[in-house]
């Protein structure tokens, strides 16, 4: 009897499931798909509140702690890895890979280059950092101790993302898909050499675990598991459900499982959309509704979110969410109907008109559109390449693009134009070290105004147009972003600090002159909420009313609480079988 009471298998630990809910000045981010487990699962990192701004800092939660803690200097972190041994994180922020020790202490500079797209860094157990290039087509690897990168392996057309590392030194797994990653596959590449070898078809994250399973996420948000081959990195058996549907944030779900078995992981049913209707706000900041029957989504791709008023000011072009994705729609002012003006499958966005009123553009990341507001017809493709905004001029002669939006890398973001029917390539238009977004062409065509962080910080300029090499004006002063003219042109608008909407007098004759700016308002709470730091989403009327989002439903202070499982390898054992 001693000796079967010493000898029979101790019995397996019971699975625990509990939410973690946080206060909302600790609360992980609600958009994002950034949790991280040490191998032991005592520790959890996420992306919560700034410590001394409104950028993501990286918080760290203890199994044995009530509270979480912020670590000094995270603030704009894109991606993390933790070390094999628990000791270090390695982040990347604005490019640059960097390391610090777990519990917070002095940075250390591993490499510049990388992509700030989530999920781009892995920390791997043959003592080597594996990040994403800039251009997000590139892997690179660099040793831990820091020295020079070196170049793993790289796509012509793949995007990368979502990396993953495996143990035993047989390197790292991967996403690779092709924009606008719609569809992608999981990839496995060993580091000492040779092609990458696809895993899994049509899943956008991949995981090894100790049991010796691949956990992989599919589009979908299913989450499922198969036995997994070290040697042949490839799948050895069925593969089946074992998770509720993960919430993806970006294209990274929010889900990790440590070497011991713990679970982290919001589910896609607790997120929460949030919705907006229209509003006019006019020059002293009154508000009033544009149809209160009328609730919508904002473009989900990239934060894309625009509308534009025809040339009469009778319709409103705007980028909408539903079940069918992105796309723009024509809303008959002021209560009218919405109908639909494309229908296409990839992200359509930043809408434009035409100055005759018959003709929008947008843009997609497949390149730069247009087509009939009415829907009918055949769309064409102005221009072909990854862009963030696209902007015929007022006489339609030329077509401005703004790249760069894929990556927080100072200097990124520019301007370039192409002369229709006469340029085959982009020319430099704003080209700088600076960032460069926003653009805003003068109802005559003969300005370009834009905002740019080359002071540090974000302002508002004026070059001519297009000679933009001959002049530049600084109308924003102490901050200023979202540049958008009169109808008339004799104003420029921009929202400055402390959300206050500005107004500057604009003179061209003789030369450009621009007055002091005033304040009009300040933008009331709820309205004019969203991120104008790259784009300026609203428009203004012909009366000098400005058309402005309202949060039906905020979700500010409102976070799902993330979901721990406890011991899930027991629940996991049971399910694939081996």
């Amino acid at each position: 009897v001693a000796v079967w009471a010493l000898l029979r298998p101790a019995p397996p630990a019971p699975v625990i499931r509990y939410g973690l809910a946080l206060p909302p000045d600790q609360a992980p981010d609600a958009g994002s798909g950034f949790g991280h487990l040490t191998s032991d699962g005592s520790r959890l990192f996420y992306l919560g509140p700034g410590i001394a701004g409104s950028r993501d800092a990286i918080w760290m939660k203890r199994r044995d702690r009530l509270t979480a803690t912020p670590i000094a200097g995270t603030e704009g972190t894109a991606a993390i890895a933790i070390s094999p041994d628990d000791a270090w994180l390695a982040v990347v922020q604005a490019g640059a890979v960097r390391k610090l020790p777990i519990e917070g202490g002095a940075f250390v500079a591993l490499a510049d280059g990388a992509s700030t797209i989530g999920g781009g860094i892995s920390w791997l157990d043959d003592g080597s950092i594996v990040y994403v290039g800039r251009d997000f087509h590139t892997l690179l690897r660099v040793p831990e101790g820091g020295g020079p990168s070196i170049t793993l392996w790289s796509s012509d057309s793949l995007i990368l993302s979502n990396l993953t590392p495996l143990p035993d030194g047989r390197g790292v797994l991967f996403r690779a898909c092709p924009p606008p990653c719609a569809t992608g596959s999981i990839y496995a590449l060993d580091p000492r050499g040779g092609a990458p070898r696809q895993v899994v078809a049509d899943a956008v994250f991949g995981l090894y675990l100790a049991t010796g399973d691949l956990l992989y996420v599919r589009a979908d948000q299913t989450v499922l598991a198969a036995p997994f081959d070290l040697k042949s990195l490839t799948l050895t058996g069925s593969a089946v459900a074992v998770l509720d549907s993960i919430f993806l944030g970006g294209g990274l779900p929010y889900l990790d499982v440590s070497a011991t078995g713990t679970v982290v992981m919001r589910t896609a049913a607790l997120a929460r959309y949030q919705e907006y209707n229209l509003v006019w706000v006019n020059r002293a900041g009154a508000v009033t509704p544009l149809d209160s029957s009328w609730n919508f989504r904002m473009t989900a791709f990239a934060g894309n979110y625009a509308w534009r008023l025809s040339p009469d000011g009778s319709r409103l072009a705007i980028g909408l969410n539903t079940v069918s994705g992105d796309d723009i729609w024509i809303k008959a002012m002021p209560r009218g109907p919405v109908s639909r003006a494309t229908s296409g499958d990839n992200a359509e966005s930043r809408p434009r008109w035409l100055a005759d009123g018959r003709w929008i553009t947008w843009v997609t990341p497949e390149g730069v559109w247009k087509g009939r507001a009415d829907g009918t017809g055949t769309d064409s493709l102005l221009w072909s390449g990854g862009a963030d905004e696209g902007v015929l001029s007022p006489d339609g002669s030329w077509l401005l693009v703004r790249r760069g939006a894929s990556s927080a890398a100072a200097g990124n973001r520019d301007i370039y134009g192409i002369r229709r029917g006469m340029d085959t390539a982009l020319v430099p238009v704003v080209v700088t070290p600076y960032d460069e977004m926003a653009i805003a062409f003068s109802p005559d065509g003969r300005w370009l105004a834009y905002q740019s962080d080359e002071t540090g910080r974000i302002e508002v300029f004026v070059r001519p147009f297009p000679n933009t090499g001959d002049g530049k004006l600084q109308v924003s002063n102490g901050g200023g972003s979202a540049p958008l003219w009169s109808r008339d042109g004799k104003e420029l608008y921009y929202l400055g600090a402390d959300r206050r909407m500005m107004a500057a007098v604009v003179t061209a004759s003789p030369t450009l002159r621009v007055g002091e700016s005033r304040t009009l308002f300040r933008l009331p709470d709820g309205v004019g909420e969203l991120n104008t730091n790259y784009y300026t989403p609203w428009d203004i009327a012909a009366d000098g009313r400005f058309i402005m989002e309202r949060e039906v439903n905020p979700i500010d202070g409102v976070v799902p609480p993330l979901i721990i499982i406890e011991n899930w390898f027991t629940e996991l054992n049971s399910m694939v079988q081996k």
